[in-house]
């Protein structure tokens, strides 16, 4: 389980980070869940079904052919209204960690994922694919339609090769799949999505 605060609140120019003032600003405490799927997010159309069952919805959302020793039920993550334009910082950084390989006890990985690379997943309903570290804290924007068709927007490229992790902002198109992970770059800059 990770837990993070963050900041939003209008910006002028899409680029351009300015001071918030404080009455236009709101501080939000989140709890994210390992089992929040972000492929799930804004997903109003499926029923998730038991963890030792597989998934029969009609889309491409699958499970291991076989139960996993945890039988984690997948979660559809957390929202938070917001309005194009808001400027959304992490202002204590993200803390906690989950075990993504058996789900019980260490090893343990915080908010920044498991390395700089290592998963490397598709498109999916009209939601973008991921490529980055493996199991960071990740955001999408959403509309108010349920992501379940239309074509993806291109991947972002975390990834050393890419744009990689230490970008001071970032302006993702609506269903672009965005690493978070801590909220802060190696040198303890703040960033801005």
């Amino acid at each position: 389980m990770q837990r993070f605060r963050f900041l939003f609140g209008p910006i002028f120019f899409a680029l351009l980070a300015l001071p918030v003032a404080p009455c236009t600003s709101a501080v939000i405490d989140m709890t994210i869940r390992g089992s929040d799927a972000i492929f799930l997010a804004g997903r109003t159309d499926v029923v998730i079904p038991p963890a030792s069952s597989p998934w029969n919805t009609g889309t491409f959302l699958i499970r291991h052919a076989s139960p996993t020793p945890e039988e984690i039920q997948e979660t559809v993550p957390p929202f938070v209204a917001v309005t194009e334009g808001d400027v959304i910082r992490v202002i204590d950084p993200a803390f906690g960690g989950i075990n993504f390989f058996l789900g019980y006890g260490p090893p343990f990985f915080g908010p920044s994922g498991n390395g700089s690379s290592g998963s490397s997943l598709t498109s999916l309903d009209g939601i973008s694919g991921y490529l980055g570290p493996q199991g960071p804290l990740c955001g999408v924007f959403l509309d108010n339609s349920v992501p379940s068709s239309g074509p993806a927007p291109a991947t972002i490229d975390f990834t050393p090769a890419g744009l990689g992790i230490n970008f001071l902002s970032l302006s993702p198109q609506l269903r672009q799949v965005f690493y978070i992970g801590d909220g802060i770059t190696s040198a303890g800059v703040i960033q801005t999505f």
